[in-house]
């Protein structure tokens, strides 16, 4: 913490969104960007180069109290109408539910905390699409009761709206795995996360909500035994090639330039010196060896001598040895994967891919499509099972095994083939 701010140092791998992610109520942004935009609702993005990136951010964490936030009945302002408003056509039932909910709350803060509480409690999690029709939030809540974290968190704002309370859903990350040999905690896609923040005027604070019950928060996962020890060393290693070369602006560049030439200058004189005192040695020996000191001491350091080159003739062979054991270790494939970044293509690429490959065919994802409403809308089977490997691996399961990556590729190219045979729908129509 810095003047009452948390700093943060964010190392941050390819995504396909140009957002700058960081702790809630960032106040500045230090790194090497043209520009950065700050939109209406206080995101945070930047011209993406689809590159590894680093900043830093200084967050504002102060909190108001659980008081101050109960004792909060200052009417909203027109700045934030946005916040309130409602579908034109939503199911009324919805209304009705948030009422009965929070009939005994008399306050805002009461209000959301009940309607948090509901949704934990009485609502099941799912990875798995199950709600839809032509009311999706309906069929969540009242027939289905099963989603995922994006279902909860737009239920409880629909919810907390129609109380007249502004609020709004957050996209980010949560959470992570705190690598103690690094230093540094590492939020990976099963972190993605969905909540709701809710406006409290008087205070002029947006108020955290997670109405996601226990079985869909995103928890750390920690691999036990020599794997484990392994993994942890290995991000430390990666995350130190990436702090002291990749991510490194122009002070620090110089920074690191004037230590280096400070530490080879030190190394010359070490070397210096050590070859002095190599000379003077080897020219004792060879006075030896004359027998400047006796034929007994002559025969002496012959042998000395001969001991010494044999030595070094099976140290060299012994570390000729050991390298040729080491570097067929399997570990130096996964150093360099993890240092250079080039790991196995992600599931964030592959989507990417099969967006720009339907985008070609005049198929776009219109904003207020989810993912999965787009892939339905291609009436295409692999956009469709893209999509599900997409959703598993960004919302909370793991990284792409070869055969999966595989077998995306394979989806990819078919993909190709039958949008480029069956054109976009809208086009068949007209013609």
């Amino acid at each position: 913490r810095i003047d009452g701010s948390t700093q943060q140092t964010i190392y941050l791998e390819p995504l396909d969104t140009p957002v700058l992610f960081a702790l809630s109520r960032a106040v500045a942004v230090q790194g090497g960007f043209p520009v950065v935009y700050r939109d209406i609702y206080g995101g945070l993005s930047y011209p993406r180069n689809y590159e590894r990136t680093s900043y830093k951010v200084f967050s504002d964490r102060g909190l108001p109290t659980t008081d101050q936030l109960r004792s909060d009945d200052q009417p909203y302002t027109a700045d934030v109408k946005n916040y309130r408003q409602l579908p034109p056509n939503f199911d009324p039932r919805i209304a009705r539910l948030a009422e009965t909910i929070t009939a005994t709350a008399k306050n805002r803060y009461d209000k959301a905390l009940a309607i948090e509480t509901y949704l934990q409690n009485n609502l099941g999690y799912t990875l798995e699409k199950k709600a839809g029709g032509n009311e999706p939030l309906a069929d969540f809540l009242f027939n289905v009761r099963e989603g995922h974290c994006e279902y909860f968190a737009t239920a409880m704002a629909v919810m907390l709206r129609t109380q007249g309370i502004a609020s709004r859903v957050v996209n980010g990350f949560h959470g992570g795995d705190f690598n103690d040999a690094a230093g540094v905690t590492i939020v990976r896609q099963r972190n993605a996360h969905a909540w709701v923040e809710a406006y409290f005027p008087k205070e002029d604070a947006w108020i955290t909500f997670d109405a996601t019950p226990a079985a869909g928060q995103p928890t750390s996962v920690q691999l036990t035994g020599i794997a484990g020890i392994f993994n942890k060393y290995l991000e430390a290693i990666e995350t130190l090639w990436i702090q002291r070369f990749v991510a490194y602006d122009n002070q620090e560049q110089r920074s690191l330039a004037s230590s280096v030439r400070n530490r080879v200058t030190d190394y010359q004189s070490q070397l210096n010196a050590y070859l002095t005192q190599a000379q003077n040695v080897l020219l004792k020996w060879w006075a030896d060896v004359r027998g400047d000191r006796g034929v007994g001491t002559s025969f002496a350091a012959i042998g000395f001598g001969i001991v010494y080159i044999v030595a070094a003739i099976l140290g060299i062979v012994l570390i000729l040895w050991l390298y040729k054991k080491i570097v067929r270790l399997d570990i130096w494939r996964l150093l360099r994967e993890r240092l250079f970044h080039t790991r196995r293509t992600s599931v964030v690429e592959f989507y990417t891919r099969m967006q720009r490959l339907l985008a070609e065919k005049g198929m776009t994802r219109e904003p207020h499509q989810t993912p999965l409403e787009f892939a339905f809308s291609t009436a295409m089977p692999e956009a469709l099972n893209i999509t599900e490997k997409y959703n598993r691996v960004r919302f909370g399961e793991k990284d792409l095994s070869r055969s999966e990556a595989d077998e995306i590729e394979n989806w990819l190219q078919s993909l190709g083939r039958n949008a480029s045979e069956r054109g976009h729908p809208a086009r068949e129509s007209l013609s």
